[in-house]
């Protein structure tokens, strides 16, 4: 039996970020900056257009999957060294030097934004900008026949087959239309419609920049709809814009006129004829062969966008909106590549629609989103993660780990004492208890409480204990039991 007092918060639990915000010491350290930059360190760029994704998973994935047990305890060590001592922005209390007991700080999700291109009120392109990392950006394609909640894992299609009006993974087939795709809820109910079916399909919240980042989201700032015209006026800076075809393609205006036909071979667009080339689709083409000509012209277009971006020509609003969004992208390296995703046969479809696939969406979609925000769509416990040992080393790893089992990580720190033997994994309420426990498993040790009064607007407050750090490597199981607020209980992990 514990003797704390029931209702009394655990050691190192966190002060709430108030108390920090009035004081004058106060400073602002970017862990996210830290954190996003090692969960994509040592990714180099990809060649033109199409050959991103396919070096990508020739190249840079098999050596993250093999150079990650050897590289991370040193990449641990060198980001927590380097967010230490840190200087810069907003603290969340009093405590200013990050080595000491009660140090917090705020913990910015990766900023996000989705780019909607529509003809005539139909859908003809979804593309997701990131900013990954203070050095990395990227450029997610979508198929807009990608059926939201739909998952194809091992082999295996499981999920629902679209998105209802709630967000949750619903059907149009008692209609007779059969799954919802990300085309059917944009004509549905347009971007912000699409916007949900989006989370669902990636599974975190998009749309998130930096004035929203943190809130829950209706309508985000952060979606932009364009159409051809639109496009002809944000391309036009820089235009042409050069891109390689390897099949002949017809382009015309939304009417239907007929602008010019393209044969393979070296083309270059006008500004005009952006939006008719990224909406080109013949009726023998899949739409997977307009996502492979919309990757290569992203990726040629920021390559013209990276010459021009210090001769003050770069299109749209200076500092806000999709144009400002742009020229922070434009000081980064970008990576273009598509939403990795197989086809699916369905019955009564006049076309194969699209699910992802699970396994190496979950690699890909940690690289460009290191720090995912959740939503009402999506929604993902909050977390405060605080380093109760002193170890100055591990908690990178930790919050990785926790981040990979769901968790919308908001603040990190110090516990109020460098003395904690035990993890300890606090929910606010029972109904995260599964939570708790799913946490538990991703770390391999701790013990699970329900405590109401820790930190308000946190879900779970995780102490890492030195039973965590003294771990070579984070077991891969452990047995759980939750306990009432007055007792707790050691969670043995497996081997």
């Amino acid at each position: 039996m514990s003797d704390r007092p029931p209702g009394e918060a655990p050691p190192g639990s966190a002060t709430t970020a108030s108390e920090g915000a009035s004081s004058p010491a106060s400073e602002r350290v970017r862990y996210s900056a830290e954190f996003a930059s090692q969960v994509v360190s040592g990714r180099e760029g990809s060649g033109p257009g199409a050959r991103v994704r396919t070096l990508f998973w020739q190249y840079v994935f098999p050596s993250l999957v093999a150079l990650g047990c050897v590289a991370l305890p040193l990449l641990v060590w060198v980001g927590r060294r380097e967010l230490l001592a840190s200087r810069s922005g907003r603290a969340v209390q009093e405590v200013t030097d990050p080595s000491q007991p009660g140090w917090r700080s705020a913990v910015e999700a990766t900023e996000t934004m989705l780019v909607v291109h529509e003809r005539g009120g139909s859908l003809v392109g979804v593309a997701v900008l990131t900013l990954s990392s203070p050095e990395r950006a990227g450029v997610l394609v979508v198929p807009t026949n990608a059926v939201p909640g739909a998952r194809v894992v091992d082999g295996e299609l499981v999920g629902g087959s679209g998105s209802d009006s709630a967000g949750e993974p619903g059907s149009d087939e008692d209609e007779g239309q059969g799954p919802l795709t990300l085309a059917g809820a944009f004509e549905r109910g347009g971007s912000d419609e699409l916007r949900r079916a989006v989370e669902t399909l990636l599974g975190f919240a998009v749309g998130v920049t930096g004035e929203t980042a943190g809130a829950a989201a209706g309508s985000r700032a952060g979606v932009v709809t364009l159409d051809d015209e639109q496009w002809e006026r944000l391309v036009g800076p820089v235009a042409p814009v050069t891109v390689t075809l390897s099949d002949r393609i017809s382009l015309r205006r939304a009417d239907g006129e007929l602008i010019r036909r393209l044969v393979p071979g070296t083309v270059e667009l006008e500004a005009e004829e952006v939006g008719p080339f990224l909406a080109a689709l013949s009726d023998s083409e899949s739409e997977l062969v307009r996502v492979g000509r919309q990757v290569a012209f992203w990726e040629s277009w920021f390559g013209l966008l990276e010459k021009i971006r210090g001769e003050g020509r770069l299109p749209g609003e200076t500092g806000e909106g999709l144009g400002g969004f742009l020229r922070r992208m434009a000081t980064r390296e970008v990576e273009v590549t598509r939403v990795p995703v197989s086809a699916v046969a369905v019955p009564g479809a006049a076309d194969d629609l699209y699910a992802v696939d699970e396994g190496e969406w979950r690699v890909l979609g940690r690289v460009l989103v290191p720090i995912p925000q959740g939503s009402d769509v999506v929604p993902r416990p909050t977390l405060t993660l605080l380093d109760g040992a002193g170890e100055r080393e591990g908690i990178l790893r930790a919050a990785d780990l926790l981040i990979g089992a769901g968790a919308d990580l908001r603040i990190l720190g110090n516990a109020e004492t460098f003395d904690v033997d035990r993890t300890e994994v606090v929910v606010a309420d029972r109904a995260l208890e599964r939570v708790g426990e799913e946490f538990v498993k991703a770390l391999g040790v701790g013990v699970v409480r329900v405590d109401p009064s820790i930190q308000e607007g946190t879900d779970v407050l995780v102490v890492l204990g030195s039973d965590y750090f003294r771990s070579t490597r984070p077991r891969s199981s452990g047995s759980v039991r939750v306990v009432p607020l007055e007792t707790t209980t050691t969670v043995e992990g497996g081997e």
